[in-house]
């Protein structure tokens, strides 16, 4: 964790308040999400958190597979870089 860039970091958790679609993501940012069966350890999980995002759900979804939270924010974060664009498989 030292040798990441504070500022740019996120970490993803269900008790965040702040939508993942919310904040506009740079190259070289660090995506971290915790284990399916834990989450994050609860001294990163403050609700209050800028740095704290949430993929937000229905009522009826428990949660999210790890993998499909990656790939979700991963996707949010390239579309906003133009990567998809760049691909040929985005709209902007």
């Amino acid at each position: 964790m030292e040798r990441l860039r504070p500022e740019r970091v996120w970490f993803f958790s269900r008790f965040a308040n702040e939508s993942y679609t919310s904040v506009q993501f740079a190259r070289g940012d660090t995506l971290v999400f915790g284990s399916e069966t834990s989450g994050l350890p609860s001294m990163l999980t403050d609700p209050e958190s800028a740095r704290l995002l949430k993929i937000p759900t229905t009522d009826k979804v428990r949660s999210l597979n790890l993998a499909t939270s990656v790939g979700i924010a991963s996707f949010e974060a390239a579309r906003q870089f133009g990567e998809l664009d760049r691909l040929g498989i985005g709209n902007g």
